[in-house]
């Protein structure tokens, strides 16, 4: 098993939008020129493409199933990233059934060729750049090991599973086969690095980067809020979150609109109340104890 380079452009190429028309159905596909002749689905039919072949032939057909993202990232939709303006123009997702949960895997390129990779979870993003290490862990430690020494560095092992791709869209500049399993584990190191590494029977790939907030993610797409309202995060925890999304209003309804007025009689009620009071103690925040008089609260 040796690393993956179908991932890693060794010689970054300009890159330029081109349209080409489907071979199933002739509708318009916008592909990136630059960035490998791997493949490509239509949106309107399916069908996935062979960017190597010189007539694009078709080479498959996606089944026609709602794999639509958590987060308001599309394909076509650019973000800043290391000074330089990327644009979205692949996705893959990958289902873990063991834990009943998947995630998104976004390609990213750069007019110069340059890539990145974001991963979203419906809880966390990763800004990953795929690198070949110049020694790379031998098999047994990747699936055991709870710490890795890549080039010399230390990385502590977070999670290792087993999962498959599921789906794709747009183009990518390798062959992708859905349902190839995948074994992958996430690390993390004492700078608050991370570290991905996929691997299959045949490939070994390593990829390194950070974590990014839904706020940062949001302002670097130029998005009002990267999740919309009500879409839950992942599957295990189904759509009763009890909390809010970034960027979302909480609602209250009936119930809480009374438990509110009940609260303001109250204190109405405690204010009236004090007036009488001379020498109280007041009970105030951080569990201090605080002496009033004169019906204020305690400061």
């Amino acid at each position: 098993m040796c690393p993956q380079r179908g991932r890693i452009m060794d010689n970054p190429q300009a890159v330029a939008l081109q349209k080409i028309d489907c071979p199933g159905c002739g509708a318009a596909l916008d592909i990136a020129s630059g960035v490998g002749r791997g493949q490509a689905s239509c949106r309107s039919c399916g069908g996935v493409i062979d960017l190597a072949s010189p007539d694009y032939r078709l080479i498959a057909q996606m089944v026609n199933e709602d794999f639509q993202p958590r987060s308001a990232i599309r394909l076509g939709l650019e973000a800043r990233f290391h000074g330089k303006i990327f644009r979205v123009i692949g996705r893959m997702r990958y289902h873990d059934s063991a834990a009943g949960w998947y995630w998104e895997e976004w390609f990213l390129v750069a007019n110069d060729g340059s890539i990145l990779y974001l991963e979203e979870d419906g809880r966390d993003f990763r800004l990953l750049t795929p690198f070949t290490p110049r020694e790379a862990p031998d098999k047994a430690s990747l699936e055991s090991s709870t710490e890795l020494f890549i080039d010399g560095r230390p990385w502590y092992v977070r999670e290792r599973g087993n999962a498959v791709i599921s789906h794709f869209e747009g183009q990518l500049p390798w062959k992708v086969k859905i349902d190839t399993e995948v074994t992958f584990l996430d690390a993390g190191n004492a700078q608050g690095q991370r570290l991905s590494v996929e691997w299959t029977r045949r490939e070994l790939e390593f990829y390194s980067g950070e974590s990014l907030s839904h706020a940062t993610v949001a302002r670097r797409f130029g998005l009002s809020t990267i999740f919309p309202k009500g879409v839950p995060r992942s599957d295990d925890e189904g759509e009763d979150w009890g909390e809010t999304w970034e960027g979302d209003t909480p609602e209250f309804g009936a119930l809480g609109v009374g438990v509110a007025i009940v609260i303001v009689i109250l204190l109405v009620f405690l204010a009236f109340a004090m007036d009488d009071c001379n020498g109280c103690v007041y009970i105030g925040g951080g569990g201090g104890h605080y002496p009033g008089g004169g019906g204020g609260w305690g400061k």
